[in-house]
């Protein structure tokens, strides 16, 4: 059994066999009766466990996403947040695949934050839509048709139709 923080409780580490043992002897661990059936004490059987691994380290693990897309995915799951930044983008997809969700919806209220201008609106539209995210969509949507001159035809034209359509419909 597991505590909510993930470690174990005290019924699995300091669990005893029901077994009588004579007056005197400590009651038997569970490491005991796992040195007795493989027969080897409980230091070559760690020795054992890691023998395979040790010959394979560092271990390779193949990824389609960037170094530091990883990198900031890992730290976001140690605790820190201030590397979504900028990233968001990658680290939904990231978050998505391996299923995140805690890091997605980071990434989705770190957008929301942003302050949209004309450079950056169009990427955050598409991954709103993506996403589906209704909040994020309005800002903007709102957006674009405030500032639909600034963007110009070229820009707006490469928006999917499905947001062009949005956009109209919402004026």
């Amino acid at each position: 059994m597991s505590l909510p923080n993930d470690r174990w409780n005290r019924m699995l580490t300091e669990w005893t066999p029901d077994v009588k043992r004579p007056v005197g002897r400590p009651p038997t661990r569970w490491i005991d009766d796992l040195t007795k059936f493989a027969n080897k004490t409980s230091v070559e059987l760690f020795e054992y466990c890691v023998s395979d691994m040790c010959s394979e380290i560092p271990i390779e693990i193949d990824v389609d996403f960037s170094e530091t897309t990883v990198n900031r995915a890992i730290q976001f799951c140690y605790g820190k947040i201030d590397g979504i930044k900028n990233y968001e983008n990658d680290l939904i997809k990231f978050a998505d695949k391996y299923g995140i969700k805690g890091l997605k919806k980071a990434c989705l209220q770190s957008l929301k934050d942003q302050i949209l201008n004309v450079e950056n609106v169009c990427e955050i539209v598409e991954i709103a839509f993506e996403q589906n995210y209704a909040l994020l969509k309005q800002k903007c949507l709102k957006f674009i048709i405030q500032k639909k001159a600034e963007l110009g035809s070229e820009k707006l034209s490469k928006l999917p139709n499905e947001i062009l359509v949005s956009t109209i419909l919402s004026l």
